[in-house]
């Protein structure tokens, strides 16, 4: 079974895989720790001068515009490749952003969770 988890950042995505995984074995990776590895490092290291993609990723709240234009430049012209991939080796996509993302591939899951963190 495929399964995508939705939601707004920092809202409990992650925390809802870790659940899935404990309860059900089902692998997962969060988008923007993969995104971080392959697209975005890749692209941005050099510009911001990082040294791997762990410092990348840790930096992503301070880019959010440039890590945007970064994932929609890979998935040009297959707006469902950055998730084609995650599913190669995962059950479970966590934390899809793009609408357009979504419509190309919507139809490689079996559920969608949506996450939201009440904020009090």
């Amino acid at each position: 079974m495929k399964t995508l988890i939705l939601g707004h950042g920092r809202n409990g995505k992650d925390t809802i895989a870790e659940i899935i995984h404990a309860a059900f074995g089902d692998s997962f990776t969060s988008s923007s720790e993969y995104a971080a590895e392959h697209v975005v490092f890749p692209k941005l290291g050099p510009i911001h001068n990082y040294l791997n993609a762990v410092e990348c990723f840790a930096d992503r709240h301070n880019h959010r515009v440039e890590w945007e234009q970064a994932i929609t430049d890979y998935n040009t012209p297959d707006k469902g490749l950055l998730c084609k991939e995650i599913l190669e080796h995962n059950n479970i996509y966590v934390g899809m952003r793009c609408p357009h993302e979504y419509e190309a591939v919507k139809e490689l899951f079996d559920l969608v969770i949506w996450v939201e963190r009440p904020h009090v």
